[in-house]
């Protein structure tokens, strides 16, 4: 009986530990705000957004992270934090695209500041050719991708080895997922990871076992070859070497690697080096490995990250028009946003019609330029959609000048008008009489 008892305490005391645990759990962030971008604007990146945390006594965290997680330019991208906001202080890394809200008096910021603040960040881009963006928000400062859902980080560690980098990796979590050297087997994880990670770091690949055969060694990939060969080999699905890598050089390169963004090539791309990297040259020794979070057997789903995107405005077809001279033209335009604007020149001038279609009645050929346009934006790139008038051979009797009744020459090609260039009206048979008489304009509607 008395060993029942302990049995049973004991149980008490085990399901008390794990709900305790079990109580502080990560908060989940939402968000909304899928828009076309206005280039050259600040516009705001959320139309909707919210941070719940499932315990009532967390108000607080520690700090909150917006980076542009996909198409980032630099020097011509920023995100900014704009109104009164006097306990949020707003940090821009351009380096890795990323904004930092934090609470201005240090500490930990209110989660409904915070809430206040995301709300008033905008983007803004200098370029009137803009490309499409993706913006990731989340309550940990580990880059988030939302096209895989994924979570990565440089740890800054000096003259580590390969080896060491990835047992360090592995014994890393993030929110209860598991780390690992980063695998990245698509463009957007090799810029995330690349351009806006910082420092030569290690990555998953190694050509150890067998040669020129690059695969992956970590994480859900490993086993799997994403390069054959050296500089002038293939991959099978993806790869970012830079130019004249992997080289093999001293025959003693078996492990890749970010490059140092002092090296010349492509920013975020992938150089191989030995595992020991002391005795390389600074700009090839190893200062650090970059971590990725996700996809790996075990992890549980988490929700402290959400993503909104701006796409750019865009023409997407144009239909031209042929008519006939002072006639109607039928010209036409799509695009991705609610109104489509008609200019009379590619950059300034006049706008003439705002729609689908336009029917300008024309006596010329003439290039008219369209705008895709939301919410009253006027900047943008202008598609030209050209209406071709056709030119008819028309008859040029003599010109004459009399007082008197005439008969006017039949024409093999064109009509008679009262008025020049088709004006006024048709004379639709030859041998209308024209009364020449002072005043010289009259014309008898007879045959």
């Amino acid at each position: 009986m008395k060993s029942g008892i302990t049995y049973v305490l004991f149980v008490v005391v085990f399901l008390n530990t794990l709900t305790s645990f079990g109580q502080n759990t990560p908060p989940t962030v939402t968000a909304v705000g899928d828009q076309i971008y206005c280039p050259q604007s600040q516009q705001p990146i959320v139309t909707s957004f919210d941070i719940t945390d499932p315990d009532p006594g967390d108000t607080t965290v520690d700090a909150f992270y917006i980076q542009i997680s996909t198409g980032y330019i630099f020097g011509e991208d920023e995100l900014l934090l704009t109104g009164s906001h006097p306990t949020i202080n707003a940090s821009w890394n351009s380096n890795e695209a990323k904004l930092t809200l934090t609470n201005s008096g240090g500490g930990p910021a209110l989660i409904t500041d915070i809430i206040s603040a995301v709300y008033d960040v905008v983007f803004s881009s200098t370029s009137v050719n803009v490309s499409a963006k993706t913006f990731s928000l989340t309550v940990g400062s580990a880059n988030y991708l939302s096209s895989n859902g994924h979570y990565y980080e440089f740890v800054p560690a000096n003259l580590i080895t390969w080896t060491a980098a990835k047992a360090a990796a592995e014994s890393r979590t993030y929110f209860g997922l598991q780390g690992y050297l980063a695998t990245l087997t698509a463009a957007d994880e090799a810029q995330i990871a690349g351009e806006l990670t910082p420092g030569t770091g290690w990555i998953g690949g190694t050509d150890e076992v067998t040669e020129g055969v690059w695969k992956w060694a970590t994480g859900p990939e490993a086993g799997i070859t994403f390069w054959n060969g050296v500089a002038n080999g293939s991959t099978p699905n993806y790869a970012n070497w830079n130019p004249s890598e992997p080289n093999n050089f001293n025959n003693n390169e078996d492990y890749a690697h970010i490059k140092d963004d002092s090296v010349s090539g492509i920013d975020g791309s992938w150089n191989d080096l030995p595992n020991n990297t002391s005795g390389q040259p600074s700009q090839y020794q190893a200062k650090g490995y970059v971590v990725e979070y996700g996809g790996m057997p075990g992890d549980l789903p988490i929700n402290i990250s959400a993503s909104t995107t701006f796409s750019p405005p865009k023409i997407l077809s144009t239909t031209p028009s042929s008519s006939c001279y002072n006639t109607a033209a039928t010209l036409s335009a799509t695009s991705n946003t609610t109104a489509i604007l008609w200019y009379d020149s590619q950059n300034g001038g006049t706008l003439l019609h705002t729609g689908n279609t336009y029917n300008p009645i024309l006596t010329n050929t003439t290039t008219f330029w369209v705008l895709a346009s939301e919410n009253g934006c006027t900047t943008g790139t202008r598609t030209p959609v050209t209406a071709t008038v056709i030119s008819v051979a028309v008859d040029t009797p003599a010109d004459l000048s009399a007082c008197d009744s005439y008969i006017l020459p039949a024409l093999t090609n064109g009509n008679y008008f009262t008025a020049t260039k088709g004006g006024g009206t048709a004379i639709l048979c030859w041998t209308d009489h024209i009364n020449l008489q002072p005043p010289c304009m009259s014309m008898p509607n007879r045959p």
